[in-house]
């Protein structure tokens, strides 16, 4: 046996994957006769199996029912325990008993399922674990870096902060190997903590300098807290609130570009032996709440430049309609009836919201055209309509050359609004669904509002003489279900008209 064991302790040393550990202790364990049959499970404290690679994530009930099983310690698979057959290692055999291994380093989990054999010796059984401990820990440090450059890069590919965050507060939590992470957002006008982004609980506000979060953000100090209870920072309310209790707490100032800290990074109950947070998850949660920091004053500048965006946008509209006698809440209306329609059709709420901001540049183009043609009370003749008409090419020609979603959304609209869905509209006569959605939504809210509103040159057009002639141009001038869209949410509609009705 001695010679066994010698020869299992070099090649378990050696082993440089999960492949080649538990090949190397399977076959050991068989030899010896301490097992007639040994599976291994691996996965990270969020139920992502690691071993074997092509295994399902455990979901959260089966995963907690596993860790309750003390280390080191030998349980017949019983019950619900039985039931999992052997969390999905489908080799269809359930074995009979299982143990967990000690927690790995990088906040791991590692399981066996065995057949005892006809020699089983329990305490051959467990040193033979052991030995497995020191290359498995190396292989997942290995694979840290691997694991960092993964979340990353999910990061990077989130077109929105909002979901750069939730990602974070993961990858916090699996850095940690903790059961919960939470991104905490300092307010300093009200002197609160609030909670940006939370696993387990609900958006709550607390004083700023309440709990071990509040602490760490008020003081500018890292808290590494393993016996909460005891600990006069602790704020045990939430456990009372939720139900929830708290063994242990790690929380981090979250620090901007300008060192001002503007929030803090709380990760809760470690899921190790000791239950204890330390000094290496420090290390790994600094990296985080950076990244955090980062994506913070990305989101913050990302709405500024939006916000900045729509307030030029609706400015340059105004501007367009004011020359034409218009009035700055008509831009406002053709937006919003334009979102509602949008929203009818069956667009994408990012899609409609795209529209909103982009239609109030409709008409543009109009800065190019000369006061005498375009503020002409009587009819115009032939060649000025056809000035008047090249509005649209003028304000898609204007904007056209922008990569900005909005602006490239604004220079279709300006270009198409006047498209008619029969092929008889202007510049290009476009037909049907040649027209862009956004042309054909706009074209109806820009018609809409201006039969629907008083001018110094007209009166406006009563409601029932409006639907009247919608029903008629339907298939002609407009999308059919563009005008159905428009019916079907026309007390949304009549609800915009009145709050921003001119006055």
């Amino acid at each position: 046996m001695s010679t066994i064991l010698l020869k299992a302790a070099v090649e378990i040393a050696a082993s440089s994957s999960f492949e080649s550990v538990f090949t190397n202790l399977r076959k050991s364990l068989m030899e010896l006769g301490v097992c007639s049959e040994i599976t291994f499970f691996v996965c990270r404290f969020n139920g992502d199996a690691c071993y074997p690679q092509k295994n399902c994530r455990l979901d959260k009930a089966p995963l907690k029912m596993l860790q309750n099983i003390p280390p080191e310690t030998i349980v017949k698979q019983e019950g619900e325990l039985h039931d999992l057959k052997i969390v999905g290692v489908r080799d269809d055999k359930n074995r009979s008993f299982a143990v967990r291994y000690r927690v790995l380093d990088y906040g791991g989990e590692v399981f066996a399922f065995f057949d005892k054999g006809k020699t089983y010796d329990e305490d051959v059984f467990i040193n033979l674990l052991r030995l497995s401990y020191s290359p498995l820990n190396l292989i997942t440090a290995d694979g840290t870096l691997d694991l960092i450059l993964k979340y990353a890069a999910f990061v990077a590919e989130q077109k929105e902060p909002e979901m750069m965050l939730v990602s974070l507060a993961d990858m916090a939590r699996e850095f940690s190997a903790a059961d919960r992470a939470t991104i905490w957002m300092g307010d300093k006008v009200n002197k609160t903590l609030w909670t940006k982004v939370a696993h387990g609980i609900p958006n709550v506000a607390i004083s700023d300098t309440t709990g071990v979060a509040g602490y760490a953000y008020h003081n500018d100090k890292t808290v590494i807290c393993n016996d909460p209870y005891s600990d006069p920072r602790f704020n045990a309310a939430i456990d009372k609130k939720t139900g929830y209790h708290t063994k242990s707490i790690i929380a981090l100032p979250i620090k901007n570009s300008e060192n001002i800290v503007i929030g803090a990074l709380q990760c809760v109950n470690k899921l190790s032996t000791d239950s204890e947070f330390n000094d290496n998850d420090v290390a790994k949660l600094h990296l985080v709440s950076t990244y955090v920091a980062n994506t913070l004053e990305l989101a913050s500048l990302h709405k500024e430049i939006e916000d900045t965006q729509k307030e030029v946008i609706f400015t340059m509209g105004e501007v367009g309609e004011f020359r034409s006698k218009e009035t700055g809440n008509h831009v406002k209306r053709v937006a919003e009836y334009s979102y509602i329609i949008a929203i009818g059709y069956g667009l994408s709420v990012l899609d409609a919201e795209l529209l909103r901001m982009a239609s109030p540049m409709h008409d543009i183009g109009k800065v190019a055209i000369a006061d005498s043609i375009l503020k002409k009370p009587g009819k115009l003749t032939d060649e000025e309509f056809e000035i008047m008409k090249s509005h649209t090419t003028m304000g898609y020609e204007v904007l056209r050359h922008s990569s900005r979603k909005i602006i490239s959304a604004a220079s279709i609209v300006a270009y198409e609004h006047h498209e008619k869905w029969a092929g008889n509209g202007y510049p290009r006569g476009l037909k049907g669904e040649e027209i862009h959605i956004f042309g054909r939504i706009t074209a109806l809210a820009d018609v809409f509002d201006a039969l629907g509103s008083d001018r110094c040159y007209k009166r406006a057009r009563d409601l029932d003489r409006i639907y009247a002639l919608f029903h008629e141009e339907s298939g002609r001038h407009f999308d059919p279900k563009v005008v159905g869209a428009f019916f079907n949410n026309l007390d949304k509609i009549l609800h915009i008209r009145e709050s921003f009705k001119d006055v």
